[in-house]
């Protein structure tokens, strides 16, 4: 399968996208390689997601464990391999920590080699013991690491937790973008990574001794992925990263390099409450939705879609994660999205004609937690200026667009609420404060000034978020609304507006 994905025009690129996110759906002969050592308890959590998650997918998994010497405690681990029918985890006759680490990988990396001579493995994945998987971790992973068109890339990253890394290589990290899916090329390799055999062989499948002054250095790495990085480097070979992390790592102890670890932490997240999306759509927007969907899909633990005068379900829209509901009359109009209300963990309210960022859901959860939960969580919005308000629509104001830049977190009157999110103990908001359909924006902002609670918009760059394309915009409701905005204007004036102003540990209120 691999070669593929190197379109070479526009349209090619297009359809390679497509047949990635259909390869991914077949069997392939997976390696997953872990190198442990005294952590039965991370290690067997691992291998019980790996099981999980591949339910799923199906693909043929050959684990690949290499223990740092004889150890105690992994009965249970050895158990779980046996009766899964898999080897147990293979040990080395002495343990070698960070100092001899490259022994341990390349004892890994002799019994990959072996055994690809036999299964001829499609992918090669390489985790630590002590992360744990990012939703829908395996079609992510090969999906992200087939769409990078370059024909030198030999590994992705699967871990991405902000950090550079100075002096390995000469390069500075790159930004590239594969159609919706952006990447960092970044000259360096850890441990936690997506490949092909053309790593290994790159590697002739062996690690070469390191230098002690260098890994007996409490205060540095093991320098095995320093050495891999320069190696592939000078053979002129691509290294990537994802862009949000795959994995999580927490903050606990290194076993290995505790003391590197207090000033390099090794952190990256990926939320443990449910992430559930609502969104409402109406009669000749499919096109657009199908495209919003694509982008959101694996992000989301749930997405709840309700179909604004449909009179059947369409097909695109049976999956796993979906539940459609029609509503032929129309209820709520706009405010169908908020039917998640209610519900538990981080809500997310969206548009059926937004294409979101790869990072969308991790940026947004990210700022929730940074706010404390305290605050609503959004893009786009307006502070108004002059009180009352003439004209919703029209009357002077601070507009800040998602399409657009935003330099710095900002405090918004009206959110736009189909670029919104919260999470559930954030505010006391029901279906029933949407008092009139297609101002949905307008009653989130009325609520929060209601229950006191701050709306942010949050930093983001010109691009971030997109358009969709192939619907009617003179259906929108802006261009709808945007001449006859008395009742909207009427709403904004029936209250007392203050000014929400919030930074991290600190809320101020002042008249306008």
């Amino acid at each position: 399968m691999r070669g593929l994905f190197f379109a070479t025009n526009k349209r090619s690129y297009v359809l390679s996208i497509l047949t990635v996110m259909r390869y991914v759906c077949f069997t392939m002969k997976i390696a997953i390689l872990i190198t442990t050592y005294n952590r039965p308890d991370h290690l067997i959590r691992l291998l019980r997601q790996i099981d999980k998650q591949n339910a799923d997918c199906g693909h043929e998994i050959s684990l690949i464990i290499v223990a740092d010497g004889p150890q105690q405690g992994y009965d249970e681990v050895n158990e779980y391999l046996i009766c899964a029918g898999r080897e147990t985890i293979i040990e080395t006759p002495e343990h070698h920590g960070k100092i001899e680490y490259y022994k341990v990988i390349n004892e890994l990396y002799k019994t990959a080699r072996m055994l690809h001579t036999f299964e001829h493995f499609d992918y090669f994945i390489q985790l630590p013991d002590d992360v744990e998987l990012h939703r829908d971790f395996f079609t992510s992973a090969i999906a992200r690491y087939e769409v990078i068109r370059n024909y030198n890339k030999v590994c992705l990253n699967l871990l991405n937790d902000g950090r550079k890394q100075p002096g390995w290589v000469s390069m500075d990290p790159v930004a590239e973008k594969y159609g919706i899916i952006p990447v960092i090329r970044s000259g360096w390799v850890d441990m936690c990574f997506i490949s092909t055999c053309k790593y290994f062989d790159a590697l002739n499948w062996t690690i070469e001794p390191i230098d002690p002054e260098w890994s007996g250095n409490p205060q540095r790495s093991s320098g095995v992925g320093m050495q891999i990085s320069r190696r592939l480097f000078n053979l002129r070979k691509d290294i990537y990263m994802v862009t949000p992390s795959l994995v999580s790592h927490d903050l606990h102890e290194s076993k290995m390099h505790p003391e590197h670890r207090k000033q390099v932490p090794l952190v990256s997240f990926t939320p443990k409450a449910p992430v559930i999306a609502g969104m409402a759509t109406m009669p000749g927007r499919e096109t657009a939705l199908q495209a919003t969907i694509r982008s959101l899909i694996n992000q989301v633990d749930e997405l709840h879609i309700v179909l604004n005068g449909f009179k059947k379900v369409p097909i695109f829209l049976k999956h796993r994660k979906i539940t459609a509901i029609i509503d032929e009359n129309n209820t709520y109009g706009d405010a169908a999205k908020f039917t998640i209300l209610g519900k538990s963990g981080y809500l997310f309210f969206t548009d059926d004609d937004i294409i979101y960022p790869e990072d969308y859901v991790q940026t947004m959860i990210m700022a929730i937690e940074n706010y404390d939960r305290r605050a609503i969580i959004t893009s786009h919005g307006r502070r108004f200026i002059n009180w009352p308000v003439k004209s919703y629509y029209h009357d002077n104001s601070v507009k800040i667009r998602c399409l657009g830049s935003l330099d710095r977190d900002s405090w918004v009157h009206v959110p736009g609420s189909g670029v919104m999110a919260f999470h559930s103990t954030t505010i006391g908001i029901t279906l029933s404060d949407f008092k009139a359909k297609n101002m949905a924006d307008i009653w989130v902002g009325v609520a929060a000034q209601r229950e006191e609670t701050p709306i942010v918009a949050i930093k983001h760059r010109q691009g971030w978020i997109r358009e969709a394309t192939g619907y009617d915009v003179s259906h929108s409701i802006h261009a709808r609304l945007n001449g006859r905005d008395q009742y909207q204007t009427k709403v904004m004036n029936s209250i007392k507006w203050k000014l929400n102003t919030y930074e991290h540990e600190q809320s101020t209120t002042v008249a306008p």
